[in-house]
């Protein structure tokens, strides 16, 4: 209750506003300014959406609406310029790998997902499935469960996993990948 009484004018045009948390803020915002403060909501936060101007969501939620904007993917900042960038300027750590390369994005325990034992294990064998890769690269999210990397590390011992150290090389590992493959609970 207190944060709410620090919402007050002036008001922004527009909220670009992501998780439940924030929508009683974006809320307040919205209805002490008169429907003046705009707000967009990046995902569908659980609740009834009626008053925000814009919603997006992936598809897969199925939100579908007057004011809802679907995509197959998440916003994101890669455009083919970016990757040609990442090609040529290729990060050392990559360079390293002979190609072709599968490039592993993980993501990690979700309301609709848990890594367990037969999980990890599932995943283990759709990796090693995909034929005709010389290299294996790997980004965990922060939400990747360390006995998924370390079940990834022990089946694949040649395959560079992303420790956390140095530049992030995500957009580097979509750049250079042969495929990519991404768990349903990435986005």
């Amino acid at each position: 209750p207190h944060e709410a009484a620090k919402i007050a004018d002036p008001f922004p045009d527009l909220i670009i506003a992501a998780s439940r948390r924030a929508v009683p803020y974006a809320r307040l915002a919205h209805q002490k300014s008169s429907g003046r403060c705009k707000v967009l909501f990046m995902k569908y936060p659980g609740v009834d959406v009626g008053k925000f101007a814009l919603l997006w969501t992936p598809a897969h939620d199925q939100r579908g609406g007057p004011r809802v904007i679907e995509t197959l993917l998440s916003p994101h900042n890669l455009s083919p310029e970016k990757l040609a960038d990442r090609r040529a300027e290729l990060d050392p750590r990559i360079e390293a790998l002979p190609g072709p390369r599968l490039g592993v994005l993980l993501g990690g325990n979700a309301k609709r997902v848990t890594y367990d034992a037969a999980q990890v294990k599932a995943l283990m064998e759709q990796i090693e499935r995909a034929k005709g890769f010389n290299s294996i690269m790997v980004t965990p999210s922060r939400r990747t469960p360390d006995a998924l990397i370390e079940a990834i590390r022990n089946a694949f011992p040649e395959a560079f996993v992303w420790d956390g150290t140095g530049d992030n090389p995500y957009n580097a590992m979509i750049a250079n990948a042969g495929a990519l493959l991404v768990t349903g609970d990435s986005h």
